[in-house]
């Protein structure tokens, strides 16, 4: 485990999805350390004894979480997201796993740490981007 949750008010971030100000669909870590980069918001919508962050006083709305989440993911107009974006659905609609996302975090991460610039495209046919998914 390389990254900590460093506010204690995150650790149960599912459970802020019932303070009506509209969802999230999906948590990344990002850090200047690629190893540290991943697709996390499985472990936000998992309980601690299933290895997850949250806290198990609250496994028993787990499920409706994910399902909020889910949704979120398939809202075309980001109306359901509390940022209005359409993030998730791209990611979803493009059929990006977690292990995917975290691939590509990972990837960029070691290319914007002085590679090349953030907005270059690699030229070396690695990631998804270049359909070698």
């Amino acid at each position: 485990e390389g990254w900590i949750v460093r506010d204690e008010s995150a650790r149960n971030f599912a459970v802020r999805l019932d303070e009506g100000i509209g969802s999230w669909t999906g948590v990344i870590a990002v850090c200047p350390d690629p190893e540290l980069c991943e697709d996390v918001t499985d472990k936000y919508l998992c309980c601690q004894k299933d290895g997850g962050r949250a806290e198990d006083r609250f496994a028993p709305e787990m499920q409706r979480y994910r399902e909020t989440v889910a949704r979120s993911k398939r809202d075309h107009t980001g109306s359901s997201t509390q940022a209005g974006t359409v993030k998730g659905y791209v990611l979803e609609k493009a059929q990006l796993s977690s292990e995917d996302i975290t691939l590509e975090m990972k990837r960029a991460v070691k290319d914007y740490n002085g590679k090349r610039a953030w907005y270059e495209i690699p030229s070396d046919g690695e990631g998804i981007h270049k359909g070698t998914k």
